[in-house]
């Protein structure tokens, strides 16, 4: 077998593993957001000196959840187009 074909086959495995979890990521997201619906928290409150990098709303464990669903979402959606303009063209 050629190297390319072999490279090739290694990159799809990984991404297979990640598209296999997806479905129960975003399960698990969806029963977050319907807990946090009920109570909500601020992670402040339990590490006033933490500092966030990637969190925006550290006063909202339910805004924060909406942070992270709105870039699950982009990262669908760029993922569905980059398939659909790499996708091979039938003859």
């Amino acid at each position: 077998m050629e190297p390319d074909l072999l490279e090739q086959a290694g990159i799809d495995r990984s991404w297979e593993s990640q598209i296999v979890n997806a479905p129960a990521t975003v399960n698990l997201l969806g029963q977050l957001m319907v807990l946090s619906s009920k109570r909500d928290f601020s992670f402040e409150a339990y590490m006033p000196n933490q500092t966030y990098t990637f969190i925006t709303h550290r006063q909202s464990f339910r805004a924060t959840l909406i942070q992270i669903a709105n870039g699950v979402k982009k990262c669908q959606i760029d993922f569905s187009f980059t398939l659909r303009r790499d996708a091979p063209v039938p003859v």
